[in-house]
């Protein structure tokens, strides 16, 4: 049993028994903890992860003021009759505010520039500021540039 566990130092008792079964020593897993704490085996801890420290790593600050950052997700969900609805909607990030849900059963690129330039988000940007601060649109520009 000591040789085995010498050799094999990361099993514990019950691994080293089925070893010592397939030599021909048959003994109860009882006995067999009764003999390894007997002998002081142990196995050894495990050591724990290295941390990463904190400040080595660039932190995204999160926007406080209001109207800086919008960030958009499409949700997707099923009515009574079965049919999958999306909804784009437009949040926040300095307030958590959600700014518009536009819901339909399909969303094309053209929909998902024109959803910050809608009149209930006018009096919050104008157009060409809503392109500045609205990500998807270079996307989906590039996207209408290569399907017409």
């Amino acid at each position: 049993m000591i040789r085995w566990a010498s050799d094999y130092n990361r099993f514990g008792y019950r691994r080293i028994r089925i070893y010592l079964q397939r030599d021909g020593f048959e003994l109860s897993a009882g006995r067999m903890h009764r003999l390894w704490r007997k002998h002081g085996l142990q196995r050894p801890r495990k050591r724990p992860r290295k941390r990463i420290s904190g400040p080595a790593r660039d932190r995204v600050e999160r926007p406080v003021v209001a109207n800086k950052v919008w960030s958009y997700d499409f949700v997707f969900d099923h009515v009574a009759t079965g049919q999958q609805i999306k909804c784009l909607t437009v949040v926040d990030e300095g307030t958590r505010e959600c700014l518009a849900i536009d819901v339909a059963g399909s969303i094309r690129s053209r929909r998902v520039i024109d959803t910050p330039c809608s009149p209930c988000l006018g009096a919050r940007t104008t157009r060409r500021s809503a392109f500045g601060q609205w990500p998807g649109v270079r996307i989906a520009r590039a996207a209408q540039v290569d399907h017409g």
